[in-house]
């Protein structure tokens, strides 16, 4: 029963994969577009947290970088 779960589970997982994958590639003008064009603040504060995310790891990357050099 355990595993009949397990393989119930892994399609829901593998979706979310994709989701985190995709949300990675988002370019700054598109959170700038998602942000812009929110339908409701919960919506508006969603993409700002992605865009800050992603800003703070590309932040994080440059320095990491720069400190090698």
């Amino acid at each position: 029963m355990y595993e009949t779960n397990w393989r119930h589970m892994m399609k829901p997982m593998e979706t979310y994969y994709e989701i985190y994958r995709a949300l990675k590639a988002l370019t700054p003008d598109e959170i700038f577009q998602l942000i812009a064009n929110a339908h409701d603040k919960e919506e508006q504060d969603f993409w700002t947290v992605i865009g800050n995310y992603l800003l703070q790891k590309k932040r994080q990357q440059s320095s990491d970088n720069d400190s090698v050099h």
